[in-house]
């Protein structure tokens, strides 16, 4: 969407999560996963959106997953990760110690590189049976503005039918502003989209930035005015790339008057961590409510999560979730280590331990388009005993392969002529896993190979 630094895409997203409780419990291994994705990114000329030239990502082909238990690590799995040209993340395959599959996630982007949809396996009786999934499908207009997202899930083991759940509009005007967004939710009895809630009313300032709007729900065929939201500020700050929303002020619909309700402000520090405040309006006067913040290190590594709420004049730490890293000569995360605070004692007691391997680089220049494009290719049978074919389903007259194993040690690489069939034969390879980098002169695309 053309003008995100000031959508309410981006700020319904954002007020999300600011309203939502960081409960330890919502760290699973998927959330590690995508922490270490949002980690793992080191600057080598950090800039804004607009003039970031260079940006190296760096992204690990293994972990060893640990649980604290009795004192001591115990060591419950294995992850392989596999990753596209831009080093998204594609593949999770989570095994036991010894080897044994137990998990396979899947991830997919769309050219923005946008996750639209996510999907978890589970290993039973020697063969991967389908589990919960997620998609989004996206709808863009003719300026490219992004005017619908349907939000599908895939629930229940072995189901593979995918099925609504929230449907998404969002409206613009002739500048390309937006000035309109409708909620619903799929009624599967009857199989229609039932409306809950719009935004209206939008205002902006001079420089285009959301400044005020107002909610509304759905109730009994008619639509009722809930919530103003005003006093909207925006800035930008070292590292970030659009406009952080700083405060904002709501107002509750009562009576036919807007009643001050809640307020909201948002600090950074110099590490791009923050910590947002909320103060509700009580018996006339504002008071603190509670805190939610963020804290990263020098390299931009978040190092702890965690919630403040106010009692008896003073700030109290309700939750807090540490994460301690030790770093490579590369700047790489080669350990994290999570510890959780506990309210009873107040002290923290460590969690998780991740240990991180075989790492990737993925150099990104420019913003979008100068990105190597992921390219269409067939490759079967996978998995294979000995001959692989590579079916390119598009003209191209440069291809080249190369095939390593999971700790990225190069297999083989063979440079094919344009006239030459796309075959490759694995016949002397040990079983395994291996992957399979293809490169064109029009992109590159990354696969997971399955050796018997």
């Amino acid at each position: 969407m053309k003008n995100c630094s000031t959508s309410l895409l981006v700020l319904q997203f954002f007020l999300a999560l600011m309203f939502a409780s960081f409960q330890s419990e919502s760290f699973g291994q998927e959330s590690r996963l995508r922490l270490y994705e949002f980690q793992n990114k080191t600057p080598i000329q950090y800039g804004h959106l607009g003039t970031r030239t260079n940006w190296v990502v760096s992204r690990p082909g293994s972990s060893m997953n640990y649980g604290y238990v009795s004192n001591g690590w115990q060591h419950n799995s294995n992850s392989t990760y596999i990753h596209d040209s831009k080093g998204n993340v594609i593949e999770r395959l989570i095994q036991t110690p010894t080897g044994q599959n137990m998990y396979q996630y899947q991830y997919f982007y769309d050219s923005t590189g946008f996750r639209i949809q996510e999907t978890g396996d589970m290993w039973r009786n020697n063969a991967w049976y389908a589990g919960d999934g997620t998609r989004y499908v996206l709808t863009y207009d003719s300026q490219g503005n992004l005017t619908e997202i349907i939000l599908q899930e895939r629930k229940n083991m072995g189901a593979i039918t995918w099925n609504n759940k929230d449907l998404h509009v969002y409206g613009f005007d002739n500048q390309n502003r937006e000035d309109s967004y409708e909620y619903s939710v799929w009624n599967s009895n009857l199989n229609v989209w039932e409306k809950k809630s719009r935004i209206t009313n939008y205002l902006y300032n001079s420089t285009n930035k959301i400044t005020s709007y107002i909610t509304e729900t759905y109730v009994n065929s008619n639509w009722h005015q809930t919530y103003r939201y005003t006093n909207l500020a925006w800035e930008k700050k070292s590292g970030m790339l659009v406009d952080g929303l700083v405060n904002f002020s709501r107002e509750i619909w009562n009576n036919g008057n807007w009643v001050n309700e809640s307020k909201y402000s948002k600090v950074y520090d110099t590490n791009g961590g923050f910590k947002e405040t909320i103060q509700s309006f009580k018996n006339g006067n504002w008071a603190n409510d509670f805190t939610q913040f963020v804290e990263q290190d020098s390299l931009f590594n978040v190092i702890g999560i965690g919630s403040e709420t106010w009692q008896n004049g003073n700030w109290v730490l309700s939750n807090h979730h540490k994460f301690l890293h030790t770093y490579s000569p590369n700047q790489d995360i080669l350990e994290t280590r999570s510890q959780i605070y506990q309210t009873n004692t107040q002290t923290y007691n460590f969690n998780q331990r991740w240990v991180y391997s075989n790492f990737q680089y993925f150099s990104i220049t420019g913003i979008k388009n100068e990105v190597p494009q992921e390219i269409s290719v067939s490759i079967y049978p996978n998995p294979t005993q000995n001959l692989l074919n590579i079916d390119l389903l598009e003209n191209t007259q440069i291809v080249t392969a190369q095939l390593t194993d999971v700790t990225g040690k190069v297999i083989l690489t063979h440079h094919f002529k344009a006239s030459e069939a796309k075959k490759l034969n694995l016949e002397n390879l040990k079983p395994g896993i291996y992957l399979l980098k293809l490169e064109t002169e029009k992109g590159q695309t990354v696969r997971k190979i399955l050796k018997n």
